[in-house]
């Protein structure tokens, strides 16, 4: 069995803008062992997504329309990172979800809904360490993409953070893409992106 730790994916809490998992970092950690059979390559080598039963995950993600306001920030995501702009959905009225899904039970952020599908990101620790971070863990939960989509497939990365990644940003994560490969990541994750942000 792999060696899993969390990791990043430690801000994905129910009080936060993110998605995340009702449940403990145990019982996440065992839902992740019981898919491994179905875990898939990420975008460069030491990168997984293991898809897991949508159960227990909550996603924030939503589908704007026309009107809705966004809220920015610029602040780093951890101690130590430089700041980045960062902007979610300001109003809570007026979300867009697909129809029938249902809000999630009281004590949680009400913007949320329960996932239909749902990617775990992993990351080796080799991967980390090439920015410097030394864990014990073979594999650290870096996030839980958790989609309203029925068919959402992998989420991509968001353009903001792609091209931290890929310029060499702080707490970036080298993508090794050829200027192909980046100008294909990117477009593909724009017209992901274009309609859709977390709630806030």
């Amino acid at each position: 069995m792999p060696d899993i730790a969390m990791g990043f994916a430690a801000r994905q809490t129910p009080e936060s803008k993110f998605s995340h998992f009702d449940g403990t970092d145990e019982e996440l950690i065992e839902i992740i062992k019981t898919a491994w059979d179905n875990r898939k390559e990420g975008y460069k080598p030491g990168i997984l997504l293991v898809p897991v039963p949508p159960a227990g995950f909550l996603s924030s993600l939503v589908v704007l329309k026309e009107g809705d306001r966004l809220r920015g920030s610029y602040m780093p995501r951890k101690e130590g990172e430089t700041p980045r702009k960062t902007y979610c959905l300001d109003s809570r009225k007026g979300i867009t979800v697909p129809e029938g899904l249902l809000l999630t039970e009281q004590g949680h952020m009400p913007d949320k809904v329960m996932a239909q599908a749902v990617d775990i990101v992993l990351y080796h620790r080799d991967v980390l360490a090439e920015d410097g971070e030394e864990h014990e863990a073979e594999w650290l939960i870096t996030s839980i993409n958790a989609s309203p989509l029925v068919k959402a497939g992998s989420m991509p990365m968001d353009p903001a953070t792609l091209m931290a990644n890929h310029f060499g940003d702080s707490g970036g994560t080298a993508t090794g893409m050829s200027p192909e490969e980046f100008e294909d990541a990117l477009r593909k994750s724009y017209w992901f992106w274009r309609d859709k942000t977390f709630a806030g």
